[in-house]
């Protein structure tokens, strides 16, 4: 179907360019359905790990167009068009999650909680199963909490997960997401900061009063 990357990465740019024919769409759904074993391979081996993944796949076609504006990607480039997400209690499940799941495969990873995106804390796994990639995310139960929010206003400001939108809430996720790294320090020290927890409350509760006016 495929004559070369060449021809996946006009596909994509026709896609994000102007939507696309039905006949680009068609194809750009059937490129990403050749994800589904690998996607599937990473899925089985987690749950075989004892740890209970939720799968997203494929990226919608929507996600994917604004993606490859967004970021001036090429469709051969994305390496999250097959995503699993994994959520552990502690900042301590989470480094044994990673060293655990990197023996599943070849991999790299892109660890944000060294150096958040706009607030966002995770850690991604990207695998490559016989050259094709899933992502794997990687988030403390915490860092759920943030992104679930995160979430919820982009489904009104999508720009609030690229740092626009609206001044407060995107100031509000930025600082409740330094108090989680915070609290995920003192975490690795065993060392508990109920003024910590009481801040990281508040702020949770002025996010949730602002995403239901």
């Amino acid at each position: 179907m495929y004559e070369s990357p060449s021809y996946i990465v006009k596909l994509g740019e026709r896609v994000a360019k102007s939507g696309g024919t039905s006949k680009d769409l068609e194809q750009l759904e059937a490129f990403c359905q050749t994800f589904a074993p690998a996607y599937q391979y990473i899925f089985d081996e987690s749950k075989k790990l004892g740890y209970s993944p939720t799968g997203r796949f494929p990226k919608t076609i929507l996600s994917i167009r604004r993606k490859i504006v967004r970021e001036r990607t090429r469709l051969t480039r994305m390496q999250d068009i097959a995503g699993i997400r994994i959520v552990v209690n502690t900042i301590a499940d989470q480094d044994a999650a990673i060293e655990r799941l990197r023996a599943i495969a070849e991999s790299q990873v892109t660890d944000r909680r060294i150096s958040p995106k706009h607030g966002y804390r995770a850690v991604h796994i990207v695998f490559s199963v016989n050259g094709v990639a899933v992502e794997t995310q990687v988030r403390t139960a915490l860092q759920q909490q943030w992104a679930e929010l995160s979430e919820k206003f982009a489904d009104e400001f999508p720009e609030i997960k690229y740092g626009g939108g609206p001044e407060v809430p995107q100031a509000l996720l930025n600082v409740s997401s330094r108090v989680i790294s915070l609290i995920e320090f003192d975490e690795r020290r065993n060392v508990s900061n109920p003024e910590l927890n009481s801040m990281y409350e508040t702020l949770q509760g002025l996010l949730l009063e602002i995403g239901n006016l």
